[in-house]
């Protein structure tokens, strides 16, 4: 590293005060080049403020917490990394160094974002972008956040310049963004692919190989996630891995996560495989390693383009038939997931094309769900803040769902209905920019209801207490559609041509309420208006979903259909090696 000691003489100083100076950067120099930088940082600390604005103090003060700071980082303590780093940014602005200034913002929005403190962030991303707006990877976390915490000012061109880059192979954009912001399957696929190449593919042809397996023997599957806590993964597959069949597989849940908890819902799980490992410590190629030892047949990656993803695990094919399921809504783009599991519904003959793997047809609803939910508590309205006189409209999504489109739809059904009320989360950038849209358009505040998020069981019984879901678009509801469903809610939904914009599609399909399915914004705005204003139709679509909701809950079946796709492809792999669509 480079160290700086005063070269240029300073006109205030005296011949004394230069070899103090100089004698405290010497030593701080050493200390800093033996990797002792609080020393370093404690002996400049001893010279007198008046020498604080010298050059090469300010130097070796930034590089001094700079490099403590990343060594808490490398250590994941992001809270007392974020201390020495937000230090070390102030000095490098005072020098305006450049070349060290990018880093540093770039490990802060990375403690910020996993500190969940998101307008930090996004303050990060913009001084990055301000850094270097040519490059593609400030574009892309400049975007992220500010749709994370529904920033909309210069959202729209920042997006168009994003899809241009996209055009010549760059990752300008991440490939959740383009899920939120879009419906268009050829930005996401375009995305996926560009950001899978950049910084995930393998860029040698190193791929382990896979010796002759005897077909007698049982098939090992396992199932890799950072999501092996209290988290929406579970709460959907809870039920199915609880009825996995060990008998005739050999089962495994590989868990990356960093956060672990005593929660019901982890202890259920855990309960539910003879092999769990904790492998957070391993580095990827180390797990994938792992997974080639164990001889695993097929593995099921359930992040996807996700926060804290590690899917590069599987970028040298350490198992055979490498699916990703239930965390990402899109394709991956990748050249080394084989498959994913869908349905009918999610893909059709207009965008198969859009997805690079192969798909695995699930019947019914690609989305499985925990048969063993919660009963559902009776609760009152006026425990949430929700008026009884009023219909409620609710939209309980997270908060980076929202836009400008879907809630200029949503304005314009409180205005046409002055005896509703608009219940949604009170997420990061809710009141400094949805509620600020919605009111600055006329809708008084007291008929904008926000909620915090609570406990799952408590959660489910609250959306009960709406008379109406009203989806999000281009990015439906997922997990939180499944819910609603389980408590009687009825949900009208616009279904698009992506993915992410058909989840929900497929679980009012699957129970045969398709006429609860938009195609576009006007025949959502007129059957949100329809139902607010024929209490008997709405009770009618609330008893039907009481009757056959049971489907989509139905993890003895749903473990079945997937133990069977196990199967044929394994018989697939074992006869010719070919990977291809299948039907369940």
């Amino acid at each position: 590293m480079q160290i700086h000691c005063m070269k240029n003489t300073q006109n205030f100083l005296n011949k004394i005060e230069k070899k103090l100076v100089n004698e405290k950067l010497l030593l701080s120099s050493k200390f800093i080049e033996t990797n002792k930088f609080n020393i370093a940082i404690n002996i400049l600390e001893d010279l007198d403020k008046k020498f604080s604005e010298i050059p090469e103090v300010i130097y070796n003060f930034a590089l001094s917490y700079y490099h403590e700071g990343i060594r808490f980082f490398n250590n994941q303590h992001y809270q007392i990394s974020l201390q020495y780093l937000k230090n070390a940014e102030l000095y490098f602005e005072k020098i305006k160094n450049k070349n060290f200034l990018f880093d540093v913002y770039t490990k802060l929005s990375v403690c910020n974002r996993i500190e969940n403190n998101y307008f930090e962030t996004l303050k990060y991303h913009k001084k990055l972008y301000n850094l270097n707006k040519k490059s593609n990877f400030t574009l892309s976390l400049l975007i992220y956040s500010k749709q994370k915490l529904a920033d909309w000012e210069n959202l729209e061109n920042l997006f168009e310049k994003a899809k241009i880059k996209l055009d010549e192979k760059a990752s300008s954009l991440t490939p959740f963004s383009a899920l939120l912001l879009s419906d268009d399957i050829d930005v996401q696929l375009k995305s996926a692919t560009n950001y899978s190449e950049t910084y995930i593919n393998s860029k040698d042809k190193d791929n382990f190989h896979h010796s002759e397996r005897p077909k007698d023997r049982k098939i090992k599957v396992a199932f890799l996630s950072a999501d092996f806590y209290d988290h929406a993964t579970l709460y959907l597959m809870a039920g199915v891995f609880e009825k996995l069949n060990h008998d005739k597989f050999n089962y495994y849940a590989i868990s990356y996560s960093k956060e672990t908890d005593n929660s019901n819902i982890f202890n259920r799980v855990k309960k539910s495989f003879s092999n769990f490992y904790l492998v957070s410590d391993k580095t990827d190629i180390e797990i994938a390693e792992f997974l080639y030892e164990l001889e695993i047949d097929i593995v099921i990656d359930l992040k996807g383009h996700t926060k804290n993803s590690r899917v590069g695990i599987l970028k040298n094919k350490p198992c055979p038939i490498q699916i990703s399921y239930l965390g990402y809504p899109g394709t991956l783009g990748t050249n080394f997931i084989d498959y994913l599991i869908l349905d009918k519904f999610i893909v059709n003959e207009e965008n198969r094309k859009f997805f690079s793997e192969n798909i695995i047809f699930f019947p019914n609803s690609y989305q499985c769900n925990d048969d063993n939910k919660p009963q559902l508590i009776k609760l009152k309205r006026k425990d949430f803040n929700l008026p009884e006189d009023k219909f409620v409209l609710c939209s309980l999504n997270n908060g980076q769902k929202y836009n400008k489109k879907i809630l200029n739809v949503w304005i314009d059904i409180l205005k046409k209905n002055t005896n509703t009320v608009l219940w949604i989360m009170n997420d990061p950038g809710i009141k400094e920019y949805v509620f600020k849209y919605i009111l600055d358009s006329g809708i008084e505040k007291s008929r904008i209801i926000p909620s915090p998020r609570v406990d799952y069981d408590l959660h489910i019984s609250r959306l009960a207490l709406a008379d109406l879901f009203i989806d999000s678009f281009p990015c439906n509801a997922h997990t939180t559609a499944s819910d609603a469903l389980y408590a009687n809610l009825p949900i009208i939904t616009v279904s698009g041509k992506s993915m992410a914009s058909r989840v929900t599609g497929s679980l009012l399909s699957a129970i045969k309420l398709n006429q609860l399915i938009c195609k576009d914004f006007e025949e959502y705005f007129t059957k949100i208006n329809f139902y607010i204003n024929d209490q008997i139709e709405l009770k009618k679509l609330k008893k039907h979903i009481k009757d056959n909701k049971f489907i989509l809950y139905n993890s003895e079946i749903f473990a079945r259909n997937l133990e069977k796709s196990f199967t044929e492809l394994w018989k697939n792999y074992l006869n010719n090696k070919t990977y291809k669509d299948i039907i369940i």
